[in-house]
């Protein structure tokens, strides 16, 4: 579990996730969402301080996000700097900094991983906007990065769907239901949770079409 500061720790809970909470957090447990919340909005209020950024590090860290978690470092060790840090506060944030430089290093599929959700993110705006190829492009990129997520190949049909290309959009949905029968009870109501931001005629057939595939639904 991710040790959070007192003072953190002493407004858990204080208010639910309302923010526009990063993919990879917003499918994490609500536990990790309801931190990262209170960590946000610590940091808004308190932006010289260093502390709030290393604990969203360390969050960052835990979901595979290290170049993220490297960001929020230095950023925090800067703020420390100005504040006359005695040399046991250096000694602390650098070995943290350190140990994120090295998950960097040894997994290097992170990068990827974190790369593809930001594609998928920029997706996902695209198609608010009725940018669907570009949408589509997007949730392609997030596909050939990191193709084992589920939610990157039913985007990627709602896309391909509304631009009439029916054939790619229902392979896109097929491979979407192969990928979701290993996911946990828990991890398919998030996705669907997901796709909630979705409406429209197209969401209702990749609907439909997901549940005429018992692949889906049985290990």
């Amino acid at each position: 579990m991710i040790a959070l500061p007192v003072f953190l720790l002493v407004q858990l809970f204080a208010q639910g996730p309302n923010l526009d909470l990063p993919a990879l957090i917003k499918l994490g447990p609500k536990s990790l969402q309801n931190s990262f919340v209170l960590i946000e909005k610590t940091i808004k209020e308190n932006p010289e301080n260093p502390e709030p950024l290393m604990a969203r590090a360390e969050i960052y860290a835990s979901i595979g996000n290290n170049e993220t978690a490297i960001k929020d470092c230095l950023q925090a060790y800067k703020l420390l700097l100005a504040q006359n840090p005695t040399p046991a506060a250096k000694i602390k944030f650098l070995s943290k900094l350190s140990e994120f430089i090295k998950k960097s290093e040894t997994n290097p599929k992170d990068l990827f991983i974190s790369t593809s959700w930001d594609y998928y993110n920029q997706g996902k705006v695209a198609l608010k906007e009725k940018n669907y190829l570009k949408a589509s492009e997007y949730f392609s990129n997030s596909i050939s990065l990191n193709p084992k997520e589920t939610l990157f190949f039913y985007f990627r049909a709602l896309s391909e769907h509304i631009l009439g290309n029916v054939q790619d959009a229902r392979r896109d949905a097929l491979v979407g239901a192969f990928l979701q029968r290993n996911t946990s009870d828990t991890e398919r109501t998030l996705i669907l949770k997901e796709m909630e931001h979705f409406q429209g005629t197209s969401r209702i057939w990749l609907c439909e079409t997901i549940k005429t595939q018992p692949i889906t639904f049985n290990k």
